[in-house]
């Protein structure tokens, strides 16, 4: 189960710019059930929404981070993963946000699909050094930007193989991330809840008894997909998703006021409404 949430968008029924609702408008629910409930509810979203500039990352963020507080008591590690067709608007607060949650259990990945300027992602990407704003330094680097025009590198590409490529890029931190936090807290690793093969005699998984009657695999066999690049430019130059203007305007007195910025004093006052399980 994931929590799905959308930013930017004129959503109902006020049609007032929200830069943080459930995904799912129509029920207003943000938890969807995998990568099958997302896509639906993106769906949905689109279709009943306007997107609307500019593009904020703080809310987002500052909700996530609340909900991280949260789960560090039961010790669960959050990761945001925040797709982007906009240049960040909200810069300092998004730096701020995300120095704060730099002491809790959350990985942010940012994915900036376009051809806009993303240089300002780069530097939410601290690689060579901790993110520092206004005399405040993050306690480790929570964030990583990966820009998928990259991926698309030739007139015709093997699907699978920039699948693959952008889901190691775009997880290639985590480890490292969830690692470092949890060593910062003296968090050391559970034992194992089933045993292995080496540790118990006679429990071996089925799966390492090949079947007699399988049939070898045949690589060549398996078909792959191809999408060319220019059809995916073609895409961004009419202006992406169809109906929706390009730039996105901008009504400041449109604005739903943001949710108030995390603060590690008022976690025990957080009403949590939706819980991710895993």
């Amino acid at each position: 189960m994931f929590d799905a949430y959308g930013f930017g968008a004129e959503i109902p029924p006020t049609f007032q710019v929200s830069h943080l609702f459930p995904l799912n408008v129509a029920t207003m629910n943000p938890t969807v059930h995998g990568v099958e409930g997302v896509m639906e509810a993106y769906k949905i979203c689109l279709r009943n929404t306007q997107i609307y500039g500019p593009t904020n990352f703080s809310p987002v963020i500052n909700a996530v981070a609340q909900k991280a507080a949260y789960g560090q008591r039961e010790n669960r590690y959050q990761v945001l993963l925040i797709i982007t067709d906009g240049v960040i608007t909200d810069m300092h607060q998004t730096l701020s946000a995300i120095i704060q949650a730099s002491t809790l259990p959350l990985s942010i990945i940012i994915v900036g699909v376009g051809n806009d300027r993303f240089e300002k992602m780069d530097e939410l990407d601290s690689d060579d050094q901790l993110l520092s704003f206004n005399g405040r330094t993050a306690a480790r680097d929570i964030v990583q930007f990966v820009p998928f025009r990259n991926f698309l590198t030739g007139a015709q590409m093997d699907f699978l193989m920039v699948q693959a490529a952008l889901a190691k890029e775009v997880l290639a931190e985590v480890p490292d991330q969830v690692t470092s936090y949890m060593k910062s807290k003296n968090i050391a690793p559970k034992p194992p809840q089933n045993p292995t093969p080496e540790q118990a005699d006679g429990i071996y998984p089925s799966s390492l008894h090949p079947n007699p009657n399988s049939i070898p695999y045949d690589q060549g066999s398996v078909g792959t997909a191809r999408f060319s690049e220019s059809s995916y430019q073609s895409s961004l130059e009419n202006g992406g998703i169809k109906g929706n203007p390009a730039p996105y305007p901008v009504d400041p007195s449109r604005m739903v006021s943001p949710p108030p910025p995390y603060n590690e004093a008022n976690v025990n006052n957080i009403n949590i409404q939706f819980q991710t399980k895993i």
